[in-house]
């Protein structure tokens, strides 16, 4: 998938988002329960299991709703810049670089 590279690149450049790193540390939450309930046999911890199961498919959902696709971005970063990105020549540095200038841009100023 051609926006797994990009992200990939982002991930290198800038690293992760406090939303992916959310979703990371729950599902090693539900691996290390899963793994505690193996070794010991509780059957208490199912419950554990499907609350953590609960809240992460809740921190995925939340994730979907805010998440745009990597055309939708290039035509804000387009729009605000007032110039057309070739995303065949255009580095993933650069790409987020602009958003985050359009960003910074964007910021009320003080005073």
């Amino acid at each position: 998938m051609k926006w797994s590279v990009v992200y990939d690149g982002y991930i290198e450049r800038f690293g992760l988002s406090e939303d992916y790193t959310k979703l990371i540390e729950k599902k090693k939450e539900i691996a290390a329960l899963k793994v505690e309930r193996m070794v010991t046999g509780q059957k208490s911890l199912n419950t554990f299991i499907k609350i953590a199961e609960l809240e992460l498919e809740a921190l995925q959902k939340g994730d979907r709703k805010d998440e745009i696709d990597f055309y939708e971005s290039k035509a804000q970063v387009e729009k605000q810049l007032g110039f057309v990105l070739d995303p065949k020549k255009i580095t993933v540095a650069e790409f987020y670089s602009y958003i985050k200038v359009i960003k910074s841009d964007n910021k009320p100023q003080k005073g």
